[in-house]
């Protein structure tokens, strides 16, 4: 049986909550896109490159699926009346938040070139890290997202321990340089390129919520 609370919360849900919601369902996405490039990473360490394909064809899917969100964020706020700079807001953060599944496709279909097979052992533990690193950063950017419909202070200590991750990921990636300083594989050098550009966007997307955030509370 449905509540007055949620049938009444159904028929007045203002058209910015509704924009919100494709918003923290875009992010959603782009984290389900991080988790299948770390299990195609880890299951390439253990040498099971068909799982490994597998979730690198899912993440093209994926990504699909999140630019069709952003299409659609970006179609209701065309046409829902808002202020004009939170209008702004939401558009800068969508486009933010779909550079993340930009960047992890480009890494999965680096690999898939590349071939799960044909990446070392020690490049792989690197990439290991780094994906581990971007899927728990795009995860708490969901968290962020959630949390900030009612506690800003809990949203910004959130986006606090993504900056921790994103600096993580600069570490990673510096090791992976080093690594390829001898080997001159291009393809190898996008691929880690590629990677910690993804957890860059994780960042780039939580910077404009917290400024989103900040300018609310103040």
């Amino acid at each position: 049986m449905v509540s007055l609370r949620s049938l009444v919360e159904r028929i007045y849900r203002s058209p910015e909550a509704e924009v919100f919601d494709k918003i923290v369902m875009h992010a959603s996405k782009c984290n389900e896109a991080a988790r299948e490039f770390h299990h195609a990473v880890l299951s390439s360490r253990k040498e099971l490159y068909e799982p490994a394909r597998e979730s690198l064809g899912k993440i093209m899917r994926i990504e699909e699926e999140a630019d069709a969100i952003r299409r659609s964020i970006l179609d209701r706020l065309a046409v829902i009346g808002i202020p004009p700079t939170v209008r702004q807001d939401y558009v800068r953060l969508a486009e933010r938040v779909d550079l993340i599944a930009d960047h992890v496709k480009a890494s999965a279909r680096t690999f898939l070139v590349v071939g799960p097979e044909n990446i070392g052992k020690e490049l792989l533990e690197v990439l290991g890290d780094t994906a581990a690193a971007l899927e728990e950063a795009s995860r708490l950017l969901v968290e962020a997202l959630e949390k900030s419909r009612k506690d800003y202070n809990a949203a910004l200590s959130t986006i606090k321990k993504i900056e921790e991750y994103e600096d993580m990921g600069d570490e990673y990636y510096v090791h992976g340089l080093t690594m390829l300083r001898e080997n001159q594989d291009l393809l190898l050098y996008k691929l880690v390129n590629d990677v910690e550009s993804a957890i860059d966007a994780v960042e780039d997307a939580s910077d404009v919520l917290e400024e989103i955030i900040v300018r609310i509370i103040r």
